[in-house]
């Protein structure tokens, strides 16, 4: 067993009569037992790197595993797999063709619309990507929910900001003080309008009423609620109530359990890359290969973009998601596709280096 170290180490701790010579063109019987040295290139000396004269090959009875692509194995074959008894064979895998999506802008998405790329080489490199034309920042971390009922007195439902601030509010319709210590009382219900509308009109009013609170409510349609967070993935934070069951019994759309996108990558430049389709194009284009976490390249002429798994095989068939569809659609000449295609094993090919019963 050979240990290397630091010099500064070894002048202190080994002697030289324990170091082997770092300089030496072939073995030195003196040498044996003692330290290896780096030589003066900062390698081992050839002296102590093994030789290998010949290689021995055993005929297999089976064929070896299709290696990976762009790697190779040889064997000799005993004629029960590819090739007759005593031949040389060679197996190799050429490269793994990579997926790729396309699609053609013929204007720009309206803001804050978002496209979800995911990275083939690893599963859970997701990025979004939102369209800020007016580069004003992403829309924040969201989540919204729809009443279709009040919910019961005292039920609870907790948020939480990016900096960790969390207030509790508590459903109190007949105004008699909350049963959950330090609780926002949701108290204007009935004087809001009641039922649905009246308590997502006063839980939104109770949200944007607590200053310490980063997080911003709307009340766009009767029973809609509409959180918007920080800027950041920090934003990202949980979403909980007393009672999921029921809760989810007066929503027509559920109370999710996190805010999302406070971690979506802004499209910006468009309008300087000459704006609507070909402006789009560009930026988006630009801020995908900006994100080296991201295994993907985007390349395009005009309003077309050609995005590109940088790893290949079927691993790259990785699902493209919108956040509207249909309005992407409405804004692309050729569509978004539900996902990267083409993604595929490198061809393998057998063959017979030498022939052995040839000449």
């Amino acid at each position: 067993m050979t240990t290397k170290i630091a010099a500064s180490m070894a002048t202190a701790l080994i002697p030289s009569t324990d170091k082997a010579d770092k300089e030496s063109a072939s073995p030195k019987a003196s040498d044996e037992g003692k330290v290896v040295q780096l030589d003066s290139n900062g390698t081992f000396s050839e002296a102590y790197i093994p030789t290998q004269d010949a290689t021995e090959i055993t005929a297999q009875s089976a064929d070896p595993a299709t290696p990976a692509g762009l790697k190779g194995v040889i064997w000799m074959s005993d004629g029960t797999g590819a090739g007759d008894s005593g031949d040389l064979m060679v197996k190799l895998t050429g490269p793994d063709v990579k997926a790729s999506a396309t699609w053609t802008f013929s204007d720009k998405p309206n803001e804050e619309s978002w496209i979800l790329l995911y990275d083939g080489s690893d599963p859970s490199v997701g990025l979004r990507f939102e369209i800020d034309n007016e580069e004003d920042g992403i829309r924040g971390a969201y989540a919204t929910f729809t009443f279709s009922d009040k919910p019961n007195e005292e039920s609870t439902i907790t948020l939480i900001d990016d900096d960790g601030t969390t207030v509790i509010f508590e459903i109190d319709n007949e105004i008699n003080g909350v049963a959950t210590a330090g609780a926002i009382a949701v108290d204007g219900i009935a004087a809001a309008g009641g039922g649905l509308t009246g308590t997502a009109a006063d839980l939104v009013a109770k949200i944007n009423a607590q200053s310490a609170l980063n997080i911003a409510a709307t009340n766009p349609s009767a029973g809609e609620v509409v959180l918007i967070g920080a800027k950041s993935a920090a934003g990202n934070t949980t979403i909980t109530t007393n009672d999921a069951g029921h809760w989810n019994s007066v929503c027509s759309v559920n109370v999710p359990s996190a805010f999302m996108y406070g971690d979506n990558i802004a499209v910006q430049g468009i309008a300087a890359a000459g704006g609507g389709a070909t402006g789009t194009r560009v930026a988006l284009m630009n801020t995908i290969n900006a994100q080296s976490s991201l295994g993907i390249t985007a390349t395009g002429v005009v309003s077309a973009i050609v995005c590109t798994q940088d790893t290949g095989h079927t691993v790259g068939n990785k699902a493209i998601t919108t956040n509207h569809p249909a309005h992407w659609d409405s804004v692309c000449s050729v569509n978004v596709p539900a996902a990267f295609t083409g993604g595929a094993a490198g061809t393998t090919k057998t063959a017979t280096i030498v022939d052995w019963s040839g000449a």
